[in-house]
């Protein structure tokens, strides 16, 4: 077997340190991709062509990208709920969330007894400012009584932006009804227009 250039170079080269001194030391980064991401994001957010437009003619964007208005069931155990258009940069994130809890009709399973499953659990994991977007919310309560529902979102700390207007019982019986101090549900499955 020959031996090649680089496995004599090899060979040749010393150690200057030991191994336990070279632990204390840092890494250098080196420069490449990395180091070229870390720009300020509001400089390429305002270099950006799309952020340029009107936001009633990104709101129409939005429109076209997600499509018409649909019912979204909502499970504890789903990790990324939110699309992934929100994902893109933060004044995206900012602009897109609001027309998308708005817009769409989110639906839901209400546990009493087992706060950390279901709608319960998704309402805590987006937080009470993304609970103040929503617009349209069907809840699934397997027939348990308003008041326990009342009960349990007051003590998880849930709010919404506005008191219900309209709720239905899973018989299709509509009667109006606002709740100024509780803003939460009835039983039966309900579509709550806030």
């Amino acid at each position: 077997m020959a031996v090649t250039r680089s496995q004599t170079a090899k060979k040749l080269v010393t150690r200057t340190t030991t191994p336990t001194e070279s632990l204390g030391r840092k890494k250098r980064r080196r420069s490449g991709k990395r180091s070229r991401r870390r720009v300020n994001p509001s400089v390429e957010q305002q270099s950006s062509g799309f952020f340029k437009l009107p936001v009633e003619l990104r709101n129409q964007i939005y429109g076209l990208v997600h499509g018409p208005a649909r019912v979204i069931h909502m499970r504890a155990y789903r990790e990324n709920e939110q699309p992934p258009l929100s994902r893109v940069c933060r004044q995206l994130r900012n602009e897109y969330l609001p027309w998308y809890y708005g817009n769409n009709v989110f639906f839901g399973i209400f546990y009493v007894y087992r706060p950390n499953q279901g709608l319960n659990h998704w309402l805590k994991r987006i937080g009470n400012d993304k609970c103040m977007m929503l617009r349209r919310l069907t809840v699934d309560t397997h027939g348990i009584a308003l008041r326990r529902v009342a009960k349990s979102l007051e003590q998880s700390g849930v709010r919404f932006a506005m008191p219900l207007r309209e709720l239905t019982n899973k018989r299709n019986t509509c009667w109006p009804r606002t709740i100024p101090h509780r803003r939460t549900l009835v039983m039966g499955r309900i579509p709550i227009i806030l």
